[in-house]
């Protein structure tokens, strides 16, 4: 009776190497509760940039409108901007023509502004997806630039 109950036990093991040869490379993925490690999320980081860190979103949104009128290709000069119920103001330069960067039209632009009666002279990019609103990518403070020669 032992060497049938040995012929048993050698054909499970044969059977369960068998489906672990056959089955190599798929794999299934089962929690253990507090045993498993946590899940690791990955991903893009968005940075936020924005004008000027002491403007308001009242500020932000009226500032977007000058932006996409200054940036539209059609249109030629600076647009300016203000706000009344801050006294935050400026204007929008577009330089140069425009040029696509991963999918999205951008343009450069410099800006002029006073925020907190604190007045900044800008150089940036914004970009836009289709006909939507233009985006700000990069932002800098040009004052501490030294002059470009011509």
């Amino acid at each position: 009776m032992s060497s049938g109950r040995g012929l048993r036990i050698g054909a499970a093991a044969g059977a369960v190497l068998a489906a672990g040869v056959l089955s190599a490379g798929c794999s299934i993925n089962l929690p253990l509760g507090p045993f498993s490690e946590p899940e690791l999320t990955t991903g893009s980081i968005v940075q936020t940039v924005v004008l000027s860190e002491a403007a308001t979103g009242e500020d932000l949104v009226i500032a977007g409108g000058a932006l996409d009128q200054a940036l539209d290709p059609v249109r030629k000069g600076a647009v300016r901007w203000s706000n009344p119920s801050t006294g935050n103001q400026g204007s929008f330069l577009a330089e140069g023509d425009a040029y696509v960067r991963d999918d999205q039209v951008c343009r450069s632009f410099r800006a002029a502004i006073v925020v907190q009666q604190k007045p900044d002279d800008l150089r940036g990019v914004a970009c836009r997806a289709g006909a939507g609103s233009w985006s700000l990518h990069k932002v800098k403070s040009i004052k501490d630039e030294p002059p470009r020669r011509i």
